[in-house]
């Protein structure tokens, strides 16, 4: 008997190990429950784990012993389509699961391919605030004809500040927008005047300019955008019309004189049209499934057309003593002044918001 008990209790323990994994859950010879391991992490490490109805993490990842056996996973994130799968864990083993979300309204995937992409198609708009400066001349007399003038110019880069919005429908990759911008600029020319003896020549003086620029730019714009989970870029180029007004203001005194005369020159303010290109390139840091952060640079190119002229030449404007303006007045000579002329074209870089897929 005691020989037959003992060839009983060798048979069973002698099972192959695949019969006895396929018991799913079943207690162990020592009474305990038959354990894996499960190791599931999103990419981003964000999001709510639950595992057979019970939530196990917030944070986006989870590790730990679970029984042999099926379980169900499931990931939720608010802004994000949550991620359901049934797998089963092996006795000993270690079941991996890497997740990446998807934005909510994107098509859906199968298994572990899930959230790899979320195209970006839908409408979308932006606002965005940046500092557009001219790398080159403006074109203006003092850029241009401080020699002829018989003059010393210290030029300024003409710069200001840009508030840009757009809205538009992607396709994607490609979408169309229709994108607004308006934009100051100033610049602030001196220009010194040795003086000489003909009235002509004017006394020994120092001008400084005030060139102010004001306007608007509407165009319509073709984009390509580079989707993915976390980051977005945009590359986009388009065409329209700019429409500006420029002013100008002089304000001159004499040097070397007792005492000092002084003049103000405020001409009519100029105003042109043009056609217009600009160009734009951003990166996006998506915060949500709606909102992303955007940092980039744009451009724009358009032209005054030839002729523009801030002023015609005046004869009639003095320099006076402020405190006795009618003793001792010296003409001033004053030429016709461009403001700008030829190509304007203006970069710099901005921050901003885009709404949307």
């Amino acid at each position: 008997m005691r020989n037959l008990v003992c060839l009983t209790a060798l048979a069973f323990f002698g099972m192959p190990a695949s019969f006895v994994a396929a018991q799913t859950a079943a207690p162990s010879p020592q009474g305990t429950t038959a354990l894996g391991k499960v190791d599931i992490s999103t990419s981003d490490h964000q999001g709510n784990v639950e595992l057979d109805g019970k939530s196990v993490s917030t944070t986006g990842s989870y590790q730990g012993d679970v029984a042999a056996g099926n379980h169900h996973l499931r990931i939720t994130r608010e802004g994000y389509e949550p991620y359901d799968k049934h797998f089963t864990v092996d006795i000993g083993a270690v079941y991996s699961e890497a997740v990446s979300l998807r934005l909510s309204g994107s098509s859906q995937g199968e298994g572990a391919e899930q959230g790899n992409a979320h195209p970006f198609s839908g409408v979308y708009g932006g606002i965005g605030l940046g500092a557009m400066f001219m790398p080159g001349s403006m074109g203006n007399t003092f850029d241009r004809q401080c020699d002829v003038l018989g003059a010393v110019c210290a030029n300024s880069s003409s710069k200001g500040p840009a508030l840009f919005v757009y809205g538009g429908y992607s396709f994607n990759p490609v979408s169309f927008d229709l994108f607004v911008l308006g934009q100051y600029d100033v610049a602030t020319p001196v220009v010194s005047f040795p003086g000489g003896p003909s009235p002509l020549e004017g006394p020994k003086r120092d001008e400084e300019y005030t060139i102010r620029r004001v306007g608007g730019v509407a165009a319509v714009r073709v984009r390509y955008t580079v989707d993915g989970p976390t980051f977005r870029a945009h590359a986009a180029i388009g065409a329209g019309l700019a429409l500006r007004s420029m002013f100008l203001i002089r304000d001159s005194h004499t040097v070397g004189t007792s005492p000092q005369l002084e003049s103000k020159f405020v001409p009519d303010a100029e105003s042109y049209a043009s056609p217009l290109i600009t160009f734009d390139l951003a990166a996006h840091l998506r915060v949500s499934g709606s909102l992303s952060i955007m940092i980039g640079g744009m451009a724009t190119l358009e032209s005054t057309m030839s002729g523009f002229k801030a002023t015609a030449a005046r004869k009639d404007l003095y320099l006076v003593d402020p405190n006795n303006p009618q003793v001792g007045a010296r003409p001033q000579p004053t030429e016709q002044y461009d403001m700008a002329r030829g190509v304007q074209f203006f970069i710099g870089p901005y921050a901003g918001l885009e709404f949307g897929p």
